[in-house]
């Protein structure tokens, strides 16, 4: 059961990571776990962008040609003409591409389920194994993933529900002149559904990166069990809750502006090493280590059984 904190000092608990982060990886510093740990990260941040920016992207240019109307027109019918010409082999070839997508999809989800509590293991037991707690853990891991893949699925709906409301808008609005105000209004419509929906899928990941993810670790528990324990966390005081958010998310700002600033004055060279699979991950660990020893500080104001880091030296000995 929770016990409720009075109140929480984010600026201590801030320096308790940073020396934590410390204590893992630099005394004494140890190649091979930043190695192991570096490549569990990896793993647990497969399909995510992490703390990278979008290093070249930007709007496009058009090169001096205008792009009007009829050019648009030119090009929607040649696309038309040769879809219908040569429909025999391109449908079989998007549904080819189409199912190997999905696939590699669903192998990054349940691959980066698995390397969550890889990563967890081994920074709270300080035991830098793969094979053990990917066997051990493979029960919680597989209850992670098929509650990510449903997740999933109802944003994909979400998100084509929104997405057909702005299209809607979009043709009223060129088509029918005297519909404008139809148009505007399944425009802002789409607006009110989207936003509300965006911002509760940043929270919800939030919870269940920082809390239900290691709640599961800790109690070995399901990832729906380990949902009605991380509300009642966030029950038993809503506002520590909303502070941690804050922080959490000026932190990440930081570390945003801070990677932004190297990538800068490494001429995007930098960019390039971060962008780079596994290497980009250990040269982030520490990052990725702080963040974590932010959340399980922030669990353990909550009792000894919120407390991570007790558990890990008890396994550690076992």
């Amino acid at each position: 059961m929770a016990t409720a904190p009075d109140d929480i000092d984010f600026l201590a608990l801030i320096r308790w990571a940073r020396d934590q982060t410390l204590q893992r990886l630099f005394r004494p510093f140890r190649i091979e776990t930043w190695m192991i740990l570096g490549f569990c990260a990896w793993l647990a941040g497969l399909g995510q962008s992490g703390y990278g920016v979008n290093y070249f992207g930007g709007p496009g240019h058009s090169g001096g040609r205008k792009i009007n109307s009829a050019t648009v027109s030119a090009w929607t019918n040649s696309a038309t003409d040769f879809m219908q010409t040569n429909w025999v082999w391109i449908l079989p070839l998007v549904a080819v591409v189409a199912l190997l997508l999905l696939a590699l999809w669903v192998a990054i989800i349940w691959i980066s389920s698995r390397g969550r509590f890889l990563f967890l293991e081994g920074l709270m037991t300080r035991r830098l194994e793969v094979a053990r707690p990917w066997r051990e853990y493979a029960a919680e891991a597989q209850s992670l993933f098929w509650f990510r893949i449903w997740i999933a699925i109802a944003a994909m709906g979400f998100g084509l529900i929104c997405g057909v409301v702005g299209v809607l808008a979009a043709i009223t609005l060129q088509s029918h002149a005297e519909w404008s105000g139809i148009g505007i209004a399944l425009m802002i419509g789409a607006l009110l559904l989207a936003v509300p929906l965006v911002v509760l899928a940043a929270v919800a990941w939030v919870v269940q990166e920082e809390i239900v993810v290691p709640l599961m670790w800790l109690r070995r528990i399901p990832c729906l069990s380990a949902w009605t324990a991380g509300f009642h966390v966030i029950r038993t005081r809503p506002m520590l809750f909303f502070q941690f958010l804050v922080a959490r998310l000026i932190l990440a700002i930081l570390t945003g502006i801070a990677i932004i600033v190297f990538i800068l004055l490494t001429c995007c060279i930098g960019g390039l090493l971060l962008a780079l699979p596994y290497f980009g991950a250990v040269m982030l660990l520490p990052v990725t280590v702080f963040f974590r020893f932010l959340s399980v500080g922030y669990l353990a104001h909550f009792g000894s059984d919120h407390d991570l880091l007790a558990a890990g030296a008890t396994r550690s000995e076992s």
